[in-house]
């Protein structure tokens, strides 16, 4: 544990269930077992900020954990508002002006 607490729309996607595949096909079960599994633990805070997206600032909270970044874009449709940056491909780009593949 890092001591940061997971914003409560984060810590309900990372609890989510939904379709899965398994060795036995499809199936409903937790898209994260366990839920740190995609992300690691909180190492940050969550904050709110105003991000540009599509020419329009809009409200949109982010929380970084040890292996990603997630945002909430209260804006976007349902299925969209939580989504996951991989923030190891954005530094490599940053510092090493290489294109993403």
């Amino acid at each position: 544990a890092t001591g940061h607490r997971v914003a409560s729309v984060f810590w309900d996607y990372l609890n989510s269930s939904g379709a899965i595949v398994t060795p036995d096909g499809p199936q409903t079960g937790r898209l994260f077992d366990p839920w740190f599994y995609a992300t690691g633990y909180p190492i940050t805070e969550a904050y709110w900020t105003q991000v540009k997206l599509k020419d329009i600032y809009s409200d949109v909270l982010i929380q970084c954990f040890e292996r990603r970044c997630l945002t909430y874009t209260p804006s976007n449709d349902p299925g969209w508002r939580v989504e996951m940056g991989n923030v190891g491909q954005h530094y490599y780009q940053w510092r090493y002006g290489v294109p993403l593949v």
